[in-house]
């Protein structure tokens, strides 16, 4: 599983239908052509085909099969629902157990180090916290999740994304760095109540469709 999500995003369906599941999907073909390209070839090449479960979309239960190098985590994968036909998907990811750990940025790295803070004001704005790169902050406020990265860094990096604007990012308070939105990604889970929705992984770190 990707630590971070691509710099560029990618809609997982042009034809914004579900119908035919995660196999037909813009999404599966980018990954598993261009990106899967772009890798370095030791890095590709100690990737194995292996087949892919999800629904087949339109509201129905049917479960529907890929092979695949490289393919986006199904809902249930991602510590979502455990009723069917989500549970044929695949087996929860222990890793992704709380919201925390399912949020995700473009193009930036999550450090296994990192601190949290649960807060309705900037935690930069106190100095006994101490806050690092990297530490993430809940905006108790909103719910959204933001990463703090010092100005010397954002500087040096372009984070604007694929279609030219800059992510959504808030002043820090300490005056020394920024705070990133997290990025909305999407699951190879159609949602069978809807003949277009795909579930997601919002920027609060949980999942919708």
């Amino acid at each position: 599983m990707f630590n971070e999500t691509l710099r560029c995003g990618h809609v997982i369906n042009a034809s914004e239908e579900n119908a035919g599941g995660w196999p037909v999907t813009d999404m599966r073909n980018f990954l598993n052509t261009r990106v899967l390209r772009a890798l370095p070839i030791d890095c590709r090449s100690a990737l194995r085909l292996v087949t892919i479960k999800s629904s087949a979309g339109s509201g129905s239960s049917e479960i529907v099969y890929s092979q695949d190098y490289l393919f986006a985590p199904s809902y249930t994968e991602m510590g979502g629902t455990t009723s069917i036909p989500y549970t044929e998907e695949g087996a929860h990811f222990g890793w992704y157990n709380s919201n925390e750990f399912r949020v995700k940025y473009r193009g930036i790295l999550v450090p296994d180090y990192k601190h949290v803070y649960t807060t309705s004001s900037d935690p930069s704005g106190t100095s006994s916290n101490n806050v690092q790169a990297g530490d993430l902050w809940r905006n108790n406020s909103y719910g959204i999740y933001y990463m703090y990265i010092p100005k010397e860094i954002h500087n040096k990096h372009n984070y604007n994304n694929a279609d030219g604007y800059y992510e959504y990012t808030v002043a820090a308070a300490d005056g020394n760095g920024l705070w990133i939105a997290s990025a909305t990604y999407a699951t190879r889970s159609p949602d069978i109540q809807f003949n277009t929705n795909y579930h997601i992984i919002s920027q609060y770190g949980y999942i919708s469709s």
